[in-house]
């Protein structure tokens, strides 16, 4: 008969168990643990991708809306491009239409004397203050009606003329080379305005819109005589009478009326 097993092996073979299987939780422990680290590597790198991919998105949404951007500045140049082509064939027609004027008036020229000196004569195409005056003259100078224009034809005064000067009603105009400005409409004495409208138009410039508006408007000013021009701000930082000096009028204003 086979003999019972000692208490002591039986003992022993159960202390072994025990510690294998307290080895064995502790290493599935571990194992959870690195598991649970794993896990929460996992969910962090997630959070960041989606991170990521949310700056990437907005990345592109801002490339598209640059993209759109450039698209529409280009479009916005090339039709500014247009226009401007557009304006500088109008000012060139226009100057080519101005010099046929001339070459007209110049082939055509005449003179009415009258039968006395102080007489009112007619006048097409006489050399004055460095233009071509067109007009009504007495003692050979203008007086009555005239027109004083450039060599190239461009209108500088229209209106009355009294002596050589002007006197009475009468327009008078620049041009930069956009078009002919109305920069003063009203009465002249003694070669001076004296009282009348700037800029009648609301242009003074001369550069138009599409739409044949001034690209850079401005409010008509009143004026008279013995009162300082309003110190005006216009677009390209010049002051008003800054701009009149500049383009060579400002010598027909009384003394003190530019309002330095």
């Amino acid at each position: 008969m086979d003999e019972p097993p000692s208490p002591t092996g039986t003992a022993s073979s159960a202390a072994v168990t025990l510690v294998t299987i307290e080895m064995m939780q502790t290493q599935i422990e571990d194992q959870q643990r690195q598991i649970d680290q794993i896990r929460q590597q996992r969910d962090h790198y997630e959070a960041e991708r989606d991170g990521w991919k949310r700056l990437c998105e907005q990345a592109e949404g801002e490339c598209r809306n640059w993209r759109r951007r450039c698209e529409e500045a280009e479009a916005q140049r090339d039709i500014a491009r247009e226009q401007l082509r557009a304006e500088v064939a109008a000012a060139q027609a226009r100057c080519d239409d101005w010099r046929r004027r001339c070459e007209q008036a110049e082939a055509q020229r005449t003179i009415v004397r009258g039968p006395e000196t102080n007489s009112i004569t007619v006048h097409r195409g006489m050399s004055f203050e460095g233009g071509v005056y067109h007009g009504q003259l007495m003692g050979g100078q203008p007086h009555g009606s005239g027109t004083l224009c450039t060599q190239i034809g461009r209108v500088i005064y229209s209106g009355d003329w009294q002596h050589g000067k002007r006197h009475g009603q009468g327009k008078a105009y620049y041009d930069i080379g956009y078009g002919p400005v109305l920069w003063f409409d009203g009465e002249w004495r003694d070669g001076l305005a004296h009282s009348g409208t700037l800029f009648p138009d609301g242009d003074w410039s001369g550069v138009k819109k599409a739409d044949g508006s001034p690209l850079y408007p401005i409010t008509p000013i009143q004026w008279q005589a013995g009162h300082k021009l309003p110190s005006t701000d216009l677009v390209g930082g010049y002051k008003l009478h800054k701009w009149l000096q500049y383009r060579g009028v400002s010598g027909y204003f009384p003394a003190g009326a530019l309002g330095e």
